[in-house]
């Protein structure tokens, strides 16, 4: 069974619902202490009471009927006070015999008594008010005229006075009853109730009191008068007061239009359920003209309260502040409207006589319940011997009648009622009238949709920021994915390129180990041939020229044989397809610097050597430049240069330089002055076989620089076309030594 921490965690609560504390503080002195102390404290608070709203067709009426009553039955004046919702009795109407006394007269006494007690004097309201629940007003004629024993009757007195008791104070008695012999020349004064017709007459049922002022004793005749122009006075009253009240309840329910539509549509943050239940609390109060309101929302078995409206008009928030400290103080733990421990327990039977919880678990389902005492919204929070207090605030502030409003939703035919939250409301009405509550109910029940409709778009919210942030990781691993299906693309497309290469190179090197192993028969054929000829030459000379061409034919064979035996298979093409074929067979990076490789590649072009007139330029880092390479990386730069001069013929320019891509790469270029690649060659010449030099090009040289450096993990293409200068210029991309 859930219970509430709160209430178990301070010692002096405990203490302040022992038997013997609420005992003592039922002792009449304790009270009367009590009493004096809350009365002092919140005397500010009883001018803060809103007035009564002007009723000028009312007291029109009213005002007919005091005339009627001084001119019609010879009275020297009369006054009508009106009972209002939180049982005072306001005057509305007065008329004094102008012969007797002059308006202007009767303000003068008024000015001249307020200077006396140093406030404000006068025979209307909102100062001449008598109060039925105060004990101050007790014996007022007004109050005693309706709470007398035997139910509302007429009562007479000889003394004016016994109108204005305790406005007045008994000091000026004397100067009262001076004027009341002297000026007004009065000997009785009589209060009569009055009810509408058919009403039983009980103190509940009284609309006003009729007020009289005569020369002489009232007989029974004159009563029975004075009771008819009372009846004219209740009709007038109730009419006007139902014409009122049914114009207040439409106006309250257009003005409820816009605040339900608020409520309903507000879906715009984390703060929107916040924002609701302020609209709601701040709408039934102004809106509705009620002291105040609160509302509690459902949070598993618990109803804590999220928000709260006082009419400012009536109580400050500062001043509920000051409240709210004071009790905390008292009780030893924080006590507050919205504090912690402002909350109500479903299943603590601790809290069955609270109001919201009597609301929320009433047999039968949830059920608005009204009712009189403040204090059953505090229970059992603030202790019994403290509830005095509680209730003489709630005198202070006139309040007669708190409800709670259960809010749910329509469940399915066959499931339980989900019970969203109570929406209180606390009024000075002596009673909720049927249409009040059916206007509060639909109201709260337009709040329960408004609170699910908010929390269900901040949990669809929530769940699309899941939903995002679950899209964003899965992006996320997608585009890892995908990198690592591109990486394992390329790393497969650089194998298959590698066994392609790998199959090719050593295709051409059988092939170069054939053509040498003919080449050789057919020089040691032709070395054989030249040798016999030369012996029949010794028996049958030749002719000169025979022989000499002989004897140039026997040492090219003899060079040529030499140069043959020299072409081992352990020459860089059978490496590099060894390498190839097996990639832990061989591979020995070295680093060094790229000028080095492209000075022995200069040194090393038969092509250069042959033609002195074309120039190379070498634009290079001043600095040692690192790569990463294996030693075919010159034969790179040498099948460049050769390509170059061959493209320049005997005459031409080669400018070889470099740049940084980035911390990692170095990119050189090899540009020519020749006539470059014609369009229909650019995406063949790094091809197996291709060549643009005819019969006397194998095509392999390019596409052995492509293989070496894709084995270095380096690239080589060549640069687009620039219309403004002629040549080639082919880039070459090679990984820095001190990068990974």
């Amino acid at each position: 069974m859930a219970r509430s921490p709160y209430l178990d965690q301070s010692r002096l609560l405990t203490f302040f619902n022992t038997p013997l504390v609420i005992r003592v503080f039922r002792f009449p002195i304790i009270r009367w202490v009590l009493d004096i102390i809350v009365f002092v404290i919140s005397r500010r608070y009883k001018a803060k009471v809103l007035p009564t709203p002007t009723e000028s067709r009312l007291e029109s009426t009213l005002n007919m009927v005091v005339r009627d009553v001084v001119k019609d039955l010879g009275y020297v004046g009369a006054m009508v006070a009106t009972r209002e919702a939180d049982d005072s009795l306001p005057v509305r109407a007065y008329y004094v015999d102008p012969d007797v006394m002059t308006q202007e007269e009767i303000e003068n006494w008024e000015r001249r008594i307020s200077k006396i007690v140093f406030k404000k004097v006068g025979l209307k309201a909102p100062i001449a008010r008598s109060y039925l629940k105060n004990k101050r007003f007790k014996n007022n004629l007004s109050v005693r005229a309706i709470m007398s024993e035997g139910g509302p009757r007429i009562i007479t007195h000889h003394e004016l006075f016994s109108l204005f008791t305790p406005v007045v104070p008994s000091i000026l008695r004397g100067l009262i009853r001076g004027l009341q012999k002297n000026k007004l020349g009065v000997s009785q004064v009589a209060a009569v109730p009055f009810f509408l017709e058919g009403k039983s007459r009980d103190s509940n049922s009284v609309v006003g009191n009729l007020f009289v002022l005569a020369r002489n004793e009232i007989s029974g005749d004159s009563k029975k008068r004075l009771e008819a122009f009372g009846r004219m006075a209740a009709i007038a009253i109730e009419n006007e007061r139902r014409l009122q009240q049914e114009n207040r309840l439409n106006g309250q329910v257009q003005a409820l239009q816009s605040t339900i539509f608020k409520i309903q549509t507000c879906l715009k943050n984390e703060q929107a359920i916040q924002d609701i239940l302020d609209d709601i609390v701040i709408g039934v109060v102004k809106n509705l003209g009620y002291v105040g309101a609160m509302v509690a929302i459902r949070e598993d078995d618990t109803l804590p309260v999220k928000a709260y409206f006082v009419d400012p008009n009536v109580i400050t928030e500062q001043d509920i502040k000051k409240w709210e400290r004071s009790l905390s103080q008292i009780v030893g733990t924080d006590i507050g409207l919205k504090a912690p421990i402002a909350r109500t327990y479903l299943h603590d039977d601790r809290f069955k006589n609270n109001l919201s919880f009597r609301a929320v678990m009433a047999e039968g389902g949830p059920i608005e319940v009204p009712d009189k005492d403040l204090c059953s919204l505090f229970v059992p929070v603030v202790p019994e011997s403290l509830r005095p207090v509680i209730r003489r605030i709630q005198e202070i502030l006139d309040i007669n009648q708190v409800i709670a409003v259960p809010f749910f939703l329509e469940e399915e035919k066959g499931s339980s009622t989900q019970v969203i939250g109570n929406l209180f409301v606390v009024s000075r009405e002596v009673s909720f009238s049927q249409k009040e509550i059916k206007i509060l109910k639909t109201f709260a029940q337009q709040a329960a949709i408004g609170i699910h409709n908010a929390q269900l778009y901040h949990d669809v919210q929530s769940l699309r920021h899941n939903l995002e942030i679950a899209y964003g990781e899965e992006k996320k691993w997608r585009e890892e994915i995908q990198a690592l299906q591109h990486d394992i693309a390329i790393a497969y497309q650089k194998e298959r390129y590698r066994r392609e290469a790998a199959e090719k190179i050593a295709q051409i090197a059988d092939k170069f180990s054939n053509i040498r192993h003919n080449l050789r028969g057919e020089l040691v054929k032709l070395q054989i041939l030249a040798d016999e000829a030369l012996e029949e030459n010794a028996q049958t000379p030749l002719p000169d020229l025979v022989q000499e061409n002989l004897k140039e034919i026997t040492d090219i064979v003899e060079v040529t044989l030499d140069l043959v035996k020299s072409l081992k298979e352990e020459d860089i093409t059978l490496d590099l397809a060894k390498s190839l074929e097996n990639p832990s067979h061989l591979v020995n990076f070295e680093e060094k610097d790229i000028r080095e490789y492209i000075i022995e590649a200069r040194a090393k072009s038969p092509r250069l050597s042959e033609r002195p007139n074309i120039e190379v330029v070498l634009d290079l880092f001043d600095e040692e430049l690192l790569v990463r390479s294996i030693g075919d990386l010159t034969e790179v730069f040498t099948i460049l240069l050769n390509n170059a001069v061959d493209a320049m013929g005997e005459n031409g320019k080669i400018v070889i330089s470099d740049y940084l891509d980035g911390e990692k790469w170095v990119v050189i270029s090899v540009s020519d002055t020749g006539p470059g690649v014609p369009q229909e060659y650019r995406k063949k010449i790094f091809e197996d076989k291709f060549s643009t030099k005819g019969a006397g090009g194998f095509g392999y040289g390019l596409f052995y620089a492509r293989t070496a450096l894709t084995w270095m993990n380096g690239e080589i293409w060549l640069a687009e076309e620039n219309g403004s200068k002629s040549g080639a210029t082919f880039l070459v991309k090679l990984p820095i030594a001190n990068s990974n």
